[in-house]
């Protein structure tokens, strides 16, 4: 959402319209001279309310020159006998509008200051809301009635022209002007106008301050080259210190080992006495282990020999060993051949005993057939059964 720096007035009064204003619906845009900053502003504004028992004016005016802080204003009619309004956001949440002008001649107005607690808030529901509530008492009775909100946001784009910026709202001046704000009446010693002197001193102050940074931006950027040789300096400065560091502890250490070489020359001559005092001791015992140590070397050579055939005998065995190893397994391979060929053979064997079963019983048949088959009875059989045999025969008998 667009944000705005502007002053918003409500007046009661109708101002002269003038015809250079630009008319956004409800609203219209002037650039004039704020009779309350008293410096060239934009000003967006709209005379457009219901239910309101007087006339209204909403306005929204700010400095062209950005040299004064944002205002919102309403007016009303002469002698009003308004002292205080409220914009409620919620229920809750009411911003006041604080008389700093009540007047009685009827060519002026009675004037109400918002005193910009939430300033961008307020910008933000002029923009995004189509009517701005307005509550205040008047000869005791209470009013509640609309500004109408319709062109505002086009009202307010146009302002954002007349300025030539983006975000015309000065959001960092409000944040840091409200970090503490509260919502305490104004103390009896205290008034609208010096609450709002107070407000544009701090304006001034932040203008300041925001002169002071860009200064010292610029300064800084004078000054990059000199910061980064200070920077490239101190960095070989450190440097410098750090060897420096190193070669001290360095030093110190090697006095320290010189220092106690010294004091260990000093103790060597005391030594080497006491060893040539052991030195002859040291050569008996030397020459007595010798002589025990020989024999023990010659044994030592023996036994070396001897385990030296042994594992040439161990290796030979080895060898034996794996090439009865691969004859057992080439044979155990053999043997599973014959033990399937054998199983195979016996198989065999056993269908061809089935299959022999019946050629015997066969042949004990034929054989039976073969003892009672007698070769002259059957003979005479088939000749018996010969018509032309039996006639010969009859024939035969006859003669």
């Amino acid at each position: 959402m667009i944000k705005l720096i502007l002053a918003l007035t409500l007046s009661v009064a109708s101002p002269l319209v003038h015809a250079a204003d630009l008319v956004f619906r409800d609203w219209r845009v002037a650039t004039e001279t704020d009779a309350v900053l008293n410096v060239p502003v934009c000003r967006a504004y709209t005379q457009i309310a219901t239910n309101l028992p007087v006339p209204v004016e909403l306005s929204l005016s700010f400095p062209t020159a950005f040299d004064r802080v944002p205002m919102m204003i309403l007016k009303l009619p002469a002698n009003s006998l308004v002292n205080r309004a409220v914009i409620p956001f919620t229920n809750t949440e009411l911003e006041d509008l604080l008389i700093f002008q009540a007047v009685t001649d009827p060519a002026q107005k009675d004037m109400l200051w918002y005193v910009p607690i939430q300033m961008e808030k307020m910008v933000d529901i002029i923009i995004g809301n189509s009517n701005l509530p307005l509550k205040f008492t008047q000869a005791g009775k209470d009013i509640a009635g609309k500004i109408s909100l319709t062109g505002s946001t086009a009202a307010l784009n146009q302002i954002a022209r007349c300025l030539k910026v983006n975000e015309i709202l000065p959001s960092k001046f409000f944040k840091e002007l409200n970090v503490a704000a509260g919502t305490a009446p104004l103390g009896p010693d205290q008034t609208v106008a010096q609450l709002m002197i107070y407000v544009d001193q701090a304006f001034a102050h932040y203008r300041e301050m925001a002169r002071t940074d860009a200064d010292l931006v610029k300064l800084r950027a004078t000054m990059k080259t000199l910061l980064t040789q200070e920077t490239e300096a101190q960095r070989g400065l450190n440097t410098a210190q750090n060897n420096l560091n190193t070669a001290t502890t360095t030093a110190n250490t090697t006095k320290e080992k010189i220092r106690a070489g010294e004091e260990r020359l000093t103790l060597i001559p005391g030594e080497i006495q006491a060893l040539q005092q052991q030195k002859p001791a040291a050569e008996q015992l030397l020459a007595q282990k010798k002589a025990a140590y020989d024999p023990l070397r010659q044994q030592v050579i023996r036994l070396e020999s001897a385990i030296d055939s042994a594992e040439s005998d161990v290796s030979s065995y080895s060898q034996q060993i794996r090439s009865h190893e691969n004859t057992i397994s080439s044979n155990n391979s053999k043997i599973n051949d014959l033990q399937r060929e054998a199983s195979q053979l016996d198989r065999e064997v056993d269908n061809i005993d089935r299959d022999l079963g019946p050629l015997e019983r066969r042949k004990s048949q034929l054989e039976s057939d073969l003892a009672s088959y007698n070769v002259e009875i059957e003979k005479q059989k088939i000749l018996n059964s010969n018509s032309r045999y039996s006639s010969l025969k009859t024939e035969r008998e006859t003669l």
